[in-house]
């Protein structure tokens, strides 16, 4: 007696498209939770006091942790689900999904902190920059009081999560771009042969 075993197994296709949100929502989260904790570590020992070296130090650390995500974020998706190659424009878009979900989380925890939790942060750092604007002789004083009305006016809670989601969503794009340069493959013509 003869068994007819089917070995054949069926091809099912990866949803890319479905595959390629789980990896943006999950690093994008990672980012944003970095960025985040990043933030309250800042906000805790007070270190906005320490002038120009420390705004240095801050842009340094954030561009770190853009990149780190975005290009190791974009070459797990690219290497899991692209086979190890990937072109620019996938590349951008992948990094751009995780840049959506990013801002999206730090607007929202820039609202909560600075309406529930501490609203009185942003007074705090407007008051610093208004002393550091009132002792410089370079501006003049009537442009001096018109960039303090302005300071005071961007501390409401709305304001900042405004600012925060414009800022936030060019840096994001612009560090998009340039990650998905690091992130892209081409497919070399020899291992395609």
């Amino acid at each position: 007696m003869e068994q007819n075993i089917n070995t054949r197994t069926e091809f099912q296709p990866v949803n890319k498209n479905k595959e390629k949100l789980k990896y943006a929502i999950k690093h994008g989260l990672m980012l944003a939770g970095s960025l985040i904790l990043f933030d309250l570590i800042m906000y805790i020992f007070d270190l906005s006091g320490l002038g120009m070296f420390f705004g240095f130090f801050v842009l340094l650390v954030s561009l770190a942790l853009y990149f780190s995500f975005f290009i190791g974020g974009g070459r797990k998706y690219r290497n899991q689900l692209h086979n190890g190659y990937i072109n620019y424009s996938r590349a951008f878009v992948f990094c751009l999904s995780m840049a959506v979900v990013m801002v999206i989380v730090l607007t929202i925890y820039y609202f909560l902190f600075y309406y529930f939790f501490d609203p009185e942060r942003a007074t705090n750092e407007a008051q610093k920059a208004i002393e550091v604007i009132s002792e410089n002789q370079y501006i003049p004083d009537d442009e001096k009081e018109n960039i303090i009305g302005k300071m005071l006016e961007n501390t409401k809670p709305v304001n900042i999560m405004v600012r925060s989601l414009i800022n936030n969503t060019i840096t994001s794009v612009i560090l998009a771009a340039i990650s998905a340069l690091f992130v892209r493959r081409k497919e070399k013509i020899t291992e395609v042969l």
